[in-house]
């Protein structure tokens, strides 16, 4: 049994979508400036409706926040996943490429601390992120995958084993980044530089320093 909200835009007419999108998006300004915590009556007045308008888009606060966070993911998968950040270009620059917006994105969005920060996360919250995570490491699967029958990265290398292990530890730096952790580097470029050369490691191929 799927205990996961459907947080989607239902059928809901132009104006109803718009009220819909205005609650998410007071609701992402509440977390971000209150460190993860939220108040319906709050989001209530930054989106200038009831608190009651609020629960006939959202069944439940939790469900609101876990609505956010799908949003957030969304947004991530819009300017990260979705895209080919440098067509033509062989697998490991295709990767630094996204690689570097993902940590700009990280840096940038208003709601990162809260998503990547928040350990403790109520369970239709969990929910969503395990569902967009794994969605995430799927689809690297399969980048690696036809990576492999293009002849760009050996098929000796465990797609399976490999993947898990350099999302997991991408995750964590951006974990470790937003912590403003004194062992990471300022320079932008070179913590770029840090992360390929373990993603080409992991993936045995040839590290090579590039400038951004």
């Amino acid at each position: 049994m799927n205990s996961e909200p459907d947080n989607k835009p239902k059928a809901y007419g132009q104006k109803a979508k718009q009220t819909r999108q205005r609650i998410l998006q007071a609701a992402a300004q509440e977390l971000a400036e209150r460190g993860g915590e939220l108040e319906i009556a709050s989001v209530a007045t930054t989106a200038q409706v009831s608190s009651g308008l609020i629960y006939r888009y959202f069944s439940s606060r939790t469900d609101l926040i876990a609505a956010v966070v799908d949003d957030f993911y969304d947004q991530y998968d819009q300017w990260i996943i979705d895209i080919n950040p440098l067509p033509g270009a062989d697998w490991l620059s295709r990767e630094r490429a996204r690689v570097e917006r993902s940590i700009s994105f990280i840096r940038k969005h208003p709601l990162a601390k809260v998503v990547f920060l928040n350990r403790q996360k109520e369970p239709l919250v969990a929910a969503v992120e395990s569902r967009r995570l794994a969605a995430h490491l799927q689809l690297a699967i399969e980048n690696v995958l036809l990576a492999q029958s293009r002849g760009e990265i050996d098929k000796n290398i465990g797609a399976y084993v490999a993947c898990p292990m350099v999302m997991g530890g991408i995750r964590e730096l951006m974990v470790q980044l937003l912590s403003n952790s004194p062992h990471l580097t300022s320079d932008s470029t070179q913590l770029l530089d840090q992360t390929m050369a373990f993603i080409a490691r992991a993936m045995g191929l040839p590290n090579r320093k590039q400038s951004s």
